[in-house]
C-alpha cells in the first residue's frame, strides 16, 4: 500500500523522512500507526459538484471544531511542525474535494495539527 510518512522513522535500511511517499506491506501499516497515512488508490472518476460542496462543507466543519477546541482550552504555539501540518491540511483539503483522499485522513491530520499546536491550560 502507498503511504505518506507524517513522522520520520528508522528502518534496517535507514531513516524514512517525513513527507516521503513509500510502499509498505498492508501488515506493517498497523505497526506504523501515527507515523504514516494511507494514500488511497487513484480513482479516475471525479466527484459531482454537489459531492465536492458536501466534502468541502464537512472539512470546514472539522476545521471549525478544531479551532473552537483550541480557543476553549489552550494556548496556541505556532511551531515549524504546526506550519508543516497546516500546509498538509491545505493540500488534503484540495485533494478531498477532488475525491483523491478521504475525510478520515483529513480529520486525522487536523487532530494531529491541533495536538501539535495546543498547550493546555489548567482551569
Amino acid at each position: 500500500m502507498k503511504v505518506r510518512v507524517v513522522e520520520s522513522f528508522n528502518t534496517a535500511k535507514g531513516t524514512i523522512p517525513k513527507g516521503a511517499v513509500v510502499d509498505i506491506p498492508d501488515t506493517l501499516f498497523d505497526r506504523l500507526q501515527g507515523k504514516v497515512c494511507k494514500i488511497p488508490p487513484a480513482d479516475t472518476r471525479k466527484p459531482s459538484e454537489g459531492r465536492r460542496e458536501s466534502l468541502a462543507a464537512v472539512a470546514d466543519a472539522i476545521l471549525s471544531q478544531a479551532v473552537s477546541d483550541i480557543q476553549y482550552g489552550g494556548i496556541w504555539q505556532r511551531t515549524p511542525d504546526v506550519k508543516i501540518l497546516e500546509d498538509e491540511i491545505n493540500r488534503l483539503h484540495r485533494l478531498l474535494v477532488e475525491g483523491m483522499t478521504s475525510l478520515n485522513t483529513f480529520r486525522q491530520t487536523v487532530e494531529q495539527w491541533k495536538a501539535t499546536g495546543i498547550h493546555n491550560t489548567k482551569h
